[in-house]
């Protein structure tokens, strides 16, 4: 009987699968922005598309970072996983601290908030359609550490840093 160990990229992608477990909560930010010419005040510049990383809180909200929602025209989020975009909205901007808070259009927020069905088998599909508002939001809020970690501690690093359709993690 022969056994094979496991090599070095299968730890990996078990490492990376066990980091990402638990992250639906993750989204994706597509912004279209227009940006004012600091040289020309009374021009705009052209529009442009970029994109970045935000993820679900409590209390319906989405925190990303405030370079991500600067100037933006319009923001879609995405969530992990999922290929559907949603409207939202800046509801806090702090660029002095880096952060903002998104919220989603109240006509979309339920489905937004509504996994997705193709992820469930039809008893698990029937209880989330059960759940309120509330509940759903709790699933996908992603948790936070009590404390902060030790130096040389390992940590999870999660986002879109360059291709929108895909969630990469470093460990």
């Amino acid at each position: 009987m022969s056994s094979t160990a496991p090599t070095p990229s299968d730890n990996v992608a078990a490492e990376t699968a066990s980091a990402l477990k638990g992250k639906e909560g993750v989204c994706c930010i597509e912004v279209s922005r227009v940006d004012w010419i600091v040289e020309q005040p009374w021009q705009r510049a052209p529009q442009t598309k970029s994109s970045g990383t935000g993820f679900v809180i409590s209390g319906e909200g989405i925190l990303t970072n405030a370079h991500v929602v600067r100037a933006a025209v319009d923001i879609r989020v995405r969530l992990h996983g999922s290929t559907r975009r949603f409207p939202a909205t800046v509801t806090v901007y702090a660029p002095d601290v880096d952060l903002a808070l998104l919220d989603i259009v109240e006509e979309e927020k339920d489905d937004f908030f509504q996994r997705d069905a193709e992820m469930l088998d039809s008893n698990e599909q029937e209880e989330e359609e059960e759940r309120p508002l509330s509940k759903r939001i709790q699933g996908l809020a992603l948790e936070f550490a009590d404390d902060l970690p030790a130096l040389q501690e390992s940590v999870h690093v999660v986002g879109f840093p360059t291709v929108r359709l895909l969630l990469s993690c470093v460990l």
